[in-house]
């Protein structure tokens, strides 16, 4: 027996009971209790349940979580739990009565005996219900603890933190004065990552919600930049400021564009080194890829200019997340991966799948 807690929220005190000894003990003490024979995160994430599903609700929760319909119907015996029978408890004024002529006190002038107690089952209730609103209390790096957010962000997040793990070099050398071959750890330099992230019409409107409220927690686990993409693109700096999730969706609309991105890229994108590059999207791509081989442009200077820039960029690690085909590269990620082909290549469509469309 153990009484519930999640770090960082308050709930209700509620013992969690597995043996009919536990039962007893509870009852006996007036201790609310709910019966689970399962694993303690396994519980947690039915806690957590309603507000997962309030706060992202394009995501199949029940397929995440492995929560099934039954779980659901859990209910928290209170035996020290009463009712009222003429309404509810006014803090103040006392009981407040269903009607005016029964809110008043009843005084004894003789000796009054009772029997039984105001003890009432219907004082248990859903799991749910006793928990309450826990609404104020959940955020995303709430979920986040609990590991409870879905698994590609993690899985994204480890393997930047195992190639910031291995920035660390050893560098030995000879020491005359000892002579003894010595050395340190030197940290060669942390490179930066992107995320490109396509919110257009083409990609289902579940799956662009979720990752638009998403976006900001798996941008400051990645500490990377970030090129949102639609009717326009823009881009931002690690760190700096991003709007709400509201105001994202308003900002770009439903379209695809070319002009911006190619004006990012070459502003902001040429000519360095990455460690990460992540991509969130589908086929669609901006027509700067039609002309990449080209050898006549409108803009012939310029258009070689972009071209020397882009060509010198350099990524390590490309994170490919396609909506839809595993096997195809999105497309916004397609100049790193025509610039940078021997770039180590991770791809994945199933990260959409937990997602409504």
């Amino acid at each position: 027996m153990y009484q519930l807690t999640i770090p960082g929220i308050p709930l209700p005190k509620l013992y969690v009971v597995s043996t009919n000894s536990d039962i007893e003990l509870c009852r006996s003490n007036s201790l609310p209790f709910v019966i689970w024979r399962g694993k303690r995160e396994n519980l947690i994430k039915l806690v957590m349940y309603p507000y997962l599903v309030k706060m992202f609700p394009e995501i199949k929760w029940r397929q995440v979580l492995g929560v099934t319909p039954a779980q659901r119907q859990l209910i928290v015996e209170d035996p020290g739990g009463y009712t009222i029978e003429f309404g509810e408890v006014d803090i103040e004024h006392g009981f407040a009565g269903e009607d005016d002529n029964l809110n008043v006190s009843s005084i004894a002038e003789d000796y009054r005996t009772f029997d039984g107690t105001c003890h009432n089952e219907e004082a248990n209730r859903s799991l749910d219900a006793w928990v309450g609103d826990l609404s104020s209390y959940v955020n995303i790096e709430t979920l986040q603890e609990l590991n409870l957010l879905p698994a590609f962000m993690g899985e994204i997040a480890d393997a930047i933190r195992k190639n910031i793990g291995q920035a660390m070099a050893w560098h030995s050398g000879y020491n005359k004065k000892t002579r003894m071959y010595e050395g340190n750890w030197k940290d060669e330099g942390v490179l930066p990552n992107l995320i490109i992230l396509d919110i257009s019409g083409s990609i289902p409107r579940g799956i662009a919600a979720t990752m638009i409220s998403l976006i900001e927690t798996l941008r400051d686990n990645c500490e990377a930049e970030l090129i949102i993409t639609a009717s326009h693109s823009q881009y931002w700096a690690a760190n700096e400021p991003l709007p709400d999730p509201k105001q994202i969706r308003a900002m770009f609309g439903y379209g695809n564009e070319s002009y911006d991105f190619m004006n990012i890229l070459e502003q902001k994108i040429a000519g360095r080194e990455f460690g990460h590059v992540i991509s969130f999207g589908d086929n669609d791509s901006p027509i700067m890829y039609e002309d990449w081989s080209r050898r006549e442009h409108p803009d012939q200077e310029h258009y070689e200019d972009f071209i020397k820039k882009m060509s010198s960029t350099r990524v390590h690690a490309l994170h490919n997340y396609h909506t839809k085909y595993a096997d195809t590269c999105t497309g916004y990620l397609r100049w790193a991966k025509e610039i940078c082909p021997d770039a180590e290549w991770h791809s994945s469509s199933d990260w959409c799948k937990i997602m409504k469309e």
